[in-house]
């Protein structure tokens, strides 16, 4: 398994940045050393935590930021749908055009090779406590991971089991991966309704290629 670190800002009880890693790779022969962290499925089969279990995530935004925020998105929405001539950005360069706060350049550290299956419970439960401990170190008390579709739904299997990592890690898809579900979604809903044949007709996509976004 491979995993990457990004640090965007140093606002945090420690400045100094990520340190980098001289090790090419971890090597784990047995999930018996005392370095890998074994993972116990509960008796209970997970399930997804409540509203009222996320109270980390609440997010309380004042009614001037609000309202700037959605006047700002309304704003883009017009600009982008009278952009004959295509020069508008997407919302994310849009914002980064108009936005005044002064980002900081985002620190990329690559971590060293893990030698394990990368969909295994034990390999993710090991990875997420390793990503959390490096959080820690840096004085940031919550991490946000990205991961593919097969890692992500284990991941946040081991995330409803009311565990420690529970309040210290977020889960998010990857946007290739976000994509493909929301892809996957409209093939269920409509794959009957003839979309299939709409796509492949107007010779946008070949029928394997159809098959595959949409099932």
């Amino acid at each position: 398994m491979a995993a990457v670190l990004s640090q965007r800002s140093a606002n945090t009880a420690v400045v100094e940045g990520i340190p980098r890693s001289k090790n090419q790779s971890i090597n784990i022969s047995s999930y018996e050393e005392s370095s890998w962290d074994l993972y116990k499925k509960p008796t209970q089969r997970p399930q997804p935590l409540g509203i009222a279990e996320k109270s980390i995530f609440d997010v309380h935004v004042s009614g001037e930021t609000h309202r700037q925020a959605v006047l700002c998105d309304l704003v883009w929405k017009i600009l982008r749908q009278t952009d004959v001539n295509g020069v508008m950005p997407a919302w994310s360069g849009s914002n980064s055009l108009v936005t005044e706060a002064d980002i900081p350049v985002a620190t990329v550290s690559y971590l060293p090779f893990t030698h394990a299956p990368p969909s295994d419970f034990s390999t993710i439960y090991t990875i997420l406590r390793r990503l959390i401990a490096i959080a820690f170190a840096q004085g940031q008390h919550h991490i946000l991971v990205a991961a593919d579709l097969a890692i992500y739904s284990k991941a946040e299997q081991i995330l409803w089991g009311k565990n420690e990592l529970q309040n210290k890690v977020t889960m998010r898809l990857g946007g290739m991966h976000l994509i493909m579900t929301f892809l996957a979604s409209i093939g269920k809903l409509y794959g009957d309704g003839g979309y299939q044949a709409c796509l492949t007709s107007s010779g946008l996509y070949a029928p394997a290629s159809v098959q595959t976004l949409l099932a």
